[in-house]
């Protein structure tokens, strides 16, 4: 299942390339310092990265996530995601959505987790103040455990709703919601949350501050469910 994951990334990263000289890349990088509170209790830092490139009917979107912490010498926080978004558009509004993602933490029970699936994205809201996204999935999921390296294979489904907001020209709020299920376990689920208020600096430039909510549901009894991240971030957009 890591090799079909990774092969899919690969070859969007591709397709990618291949059509760069029709439409330029949108890339968006943040670096951040982090205080976090759960699992770990510890200082660290962050790194964030979108690469979106939109061509006729179609639309890319890798996203990678990552943070990596020490406390005298001892790694207190490891942890990564990647994640890849393939749209066509049926109409303005209307997208047929293809998702494939990799996620692994060094500090919960899963060595790791993957899933991938289609799903239907509805651009509920656009105009110059609003943008909301809704995207609905269906997914084949793979966890491997951390205890037993024993595998659990099972259908599941993803709701996620994307929402910005420009408050003004020069501030925006940004809050991103996923949850994701297992169609046969009802406390097998997870919960992941952004909520992010950037202001522009220059033409690439900004500085943000965000709110990250990692949850897991079904957990062991000594293990907290909700990793939560605050960070300061310095912005990259070109």
């Amino acid at each position: 299942m890591q090799k079909i994951i990774l092969s899919a990334l690969v070859a969007t990263s591709l397709l990618v390339a291949a059509n760069a000289e029709e439409t330029p890349i949108i890339s968006h990088a943040e670096i951040g310092y982090v205080s976090t509170t759960g699992n770990t209790e510890t200082q660290t830092f962050t790194f964030d990265a979108n690469i979106k490139k939109d061509w006729d009917k179609h639309a890319l979107k890798l996203k990678a996530d990552a943070s990596y912490g020490e406390d005298s010498d001892v790694t207190t926080r490891n942890k990564y995601s990647i994640e890849g978004n393939y749209d066509y558009k049926f109409t303005q509004t209307i997208a047929f959505n293809y998702l494939v993602a990799y996620k692994r933490d060094k500090f919960t029970d899963y060595n790791y987790q993957a899933y991938t699936g289609p799903g239907i994205k509805v651009q509920a809201v656009k105009n110059e103040q609003h943008l909301l996204d809704l995207t609905g999935s269906v997914l084949y999921s793979v966890d491997e455990f951390r205890a037993n390296d024993d595998t659990d294979d099972y259908a599941s489904y993803k709701i996620e709703a994307v929402y910005d907001f420009k408050i003004m020209e020069n501030l925006k709020f940004h809050q991103d919601f996923g949850y994701r299920a297992s169609f046969e376990d009802s406390d097998k689920y997870f919960i992941n949350s952004k909520s992010a208020i950037t202001t522009k600096i220059s033409d690439i430039l900004s500085a943000g501050l965000s709110y990250k909510i990692d949850y897991i549901n079904d957990v062991a009894p000594d293990t907290e469910k909700s990793d939560k991240t605050l960070a300061f971030n310095l912005i990259f957009d070109y």
